[in-house]
């Protein structure tokens, strides 16, 4: 059933739920004409006409939202894989060589949330823009540098670039559909973008890895284009947003918040990345010590944005507050997110060591060995809107965890000699429903908990706690499975105790859930069913959680 949101001055009829869910594909997404009778609330209080989209044109908005997720896993998972293939032509450590890749991953985690709040300010359709060129600009250029150091540091830039578009893309998604199921579609149209890209880049890097040393540039040039022709295409189809001096009061940007969390996420992904790369890890003096000035960065942070808000000097980049909304709601929810992402991405860790160290595989075995994993992400990810409607949400997370759970401990508790088919295949299986479920779920859940301009925000919110837990993941993983090897030197025992600690994390996101998020109920009615909790929130249930106006000339 649709949630129309209803202006009580005005006094807005609700849309009859035939006209918002039909069982023909046909009618999935809201009709032009729904959009031209459904009078929006404007920031000076009067009501106004959404200028409407065609079914055709949302739908490949829906579409164009699927690329910063596609090349975000894409450029992740490539790079790992094409690892041995950049040490061999470029030469370099091991450890330099891993920077190619954690220097994209660190950058893109960085930039998400001062970003976000960008978005939101001063519109997220030129954010959007500007992060696919800059991703497509850097993305070309390393694929014709033959240098390490600007190699490391092009990467880093083209993370930056998408960091700029992933809340803007979420922001566009949370704004545009403002109907149900239309609005869930097309969340879960846009998280088919993380399998996707990991299928196709798993591939495309396991043959690359397996050809000349100099053909791993290919892929980046590869991601560079299809960014550009992303961009291209968006400049044409998404429309502008309304002036955001009409929706912000106050546009001022919290420079001295910005620079602070930057720095604690960048000192805090760094010192973990570091520690689980070099030699002696957490023992290199260096490292606790980052790891202890990225906490402190935290705190002077949160401190600085509680002064802001008890001034009223300053809108804050971070209204605290958002993490006691709905009584904390929306903090378990990224908790969840957080133990649930460690586990996937450990899981892909281990994996590889599984199949490629324990087992003896070559790096295109193991990508065929793991392809079954994307492939079932994205049948999961398709089956968000159709469970979303249905059941309820802290059911459906408890589904997906557990089944990234079980994923983990099939590995470890399966005896030696088993066949492939009989555990590993199974596994795989299994394990991506943990991912998307909490994706699909999660971001219908953050996109609907937000109040006014908090879309991108939000989003942001949600990414950067993903990017984050996948950092956590790995680095946890490997430090878990290296201690264990080391004092036992038996290389099955230090995987399986990985495993177990996987599985522990994806057990907990259960736990999480069924404690702090048990009486929500379907996913797109959140906000409704929960304003009780919260006035603010049982304000905005009368308006449209986003009240921009949108233009449909480009």
């Amino acid at each position: 059933m649709a949630n129309t949101h209803i202006d009580q001055a005005a006094k807005i009829p609700q849309v009859p739920p035939d006209e918002c869910i039909s069982e023909t594909t046909e009618k999935i997404l809201p009709t032009s004409s729904t959009l031209d009778s459904a009078p929006q609330l404007d920031d000076d209080g009067s009501t106004q006409h959404r200028a409407a989209l065609s079914r055709a044109r949302r739908v490949v908005v829906a579409g164009l939202m699927i690329t910063p997720y596609f090349l975000t896993s894409s450029n992740s998972a490539s790079a790992f894989m094409l690892i041995p293939s950049i040490q061999r032509d470029l030469g370099g450590s091991q450890l330099a060589v891993q920077w190619v890749a954690s220097a994209y991953t660190l950058a893109n985690g960085c930039g998400l949330l001062v970003s976000g709040r960008l978005a939101d300010m001063y519109g997220r359709k030129k954010l959007f823009l500007i992060g696919m060129c800059l991703n497509g600009v850097f993305c070309l250029a390393s694929g014709f540098i033959r240098i390490l150091i600007p190699l490391c540091i092009l990467r880093a830039l083209a993370g930056l670039g998408l960091a700029i578009a992933m809340p803007a893309g979420f922001g566009i998604i949370g704004s545009t559909f403002d109907q149900e199921p239309g609005r869930t579609i097309a969340f879960a149209i846009m998280g088919t973008g993380w399998p996707l890209g990991s299928g196709v880049s798993q591939v495309l890097g396991a043959f690359i890895a397996t050809a000349r040393p100099e053909s791993w540039s290919y892929i980046f040039v590869l991601l560079g284009g299809l960014a550009i022709v992303t961009a291209a295409v968006t400049l044409f189809v998404i429309p502008m947003d309304k002036d955001p001096k009409r929706r912000l009061v106050d546009r001022r940007i919290d420079m001295i918040g910005a620079v602070l969390i930057t720095l604690a996420i960048s000192l805090l992904s760094f010192s973990i990345t570091q520690g689980g790369l070099v030699h002696r890890g957490w023992r290199e003096p260096y490292i606790p010590c980052v790891f202890c000035l990225s906490i402190i960065t935290v705190l002077a942070f949160g401190l600085w944005q509680h002064h802001l808000k008890r001034k009223n000097a300053l809108p804050p980049l971070v209204d605290l507050d958002i993490f006691t909304r709905f009584k904390g709601k929306i903090t378990a929810l990224l908790a969840v997110t957080f133990t649930s992402y460690t586990a996937i991405n450990g899981w892909l860790y281990v994996a590889s060591q599984w199949f490629q160290v324990l087992k003896g595989e070559t790096p295109l075995e193991f990508a065929l060995h793991t392809l079954t994993a994307p492939i079932m992400g994205l049948v999961a990810c398709l089956i968000v809107p159709l469970v979303a409607v249905r059941v309820r949400a802290p059911i459906l997370l408890v589904f997906g965890c557990f089944s990234t759970a079980a994923a983990c401990w099939l590995f470890a508790a399966q005896p030696s000699g088993s066949t492939y088919w009989s555990f590993e295949f199974i596994a795989n299986i299994v394990n991506p429903w943990g991912a998307d479920f909490t994706v699909g779920i999660g971001s219908v859940l953050i996109s609907n908990f937000a109040i006014g301009d908090e879309q991108s925000l939000l989003g942001a919110l949600f990414q950067t706690v993903i990017a984050f837990s996948g950092t956590i993941g790995t680095c946890l993983a490997s430090l878990i499975q290296t201690k264990q090897y080391e004092s036992s030197g038996d290389i099955r025992k230090s995987l399986d105790a990985a495993w177990w600690f996987l599985a522990g994390m994806s057990w907990l996101a259960c736990l999480i859930t069924i404690a702090f998020l048990r009486d929500i109920k379907l996913a797109k009615d959140v906000k409704r069913d929960l304003a009780h909790l919260d006035k603010g929130a049982e304000i905005a249930t009368a308006i449209p959680s986003d009240p921009t106006t949108i233009q449909t000339s480009g």
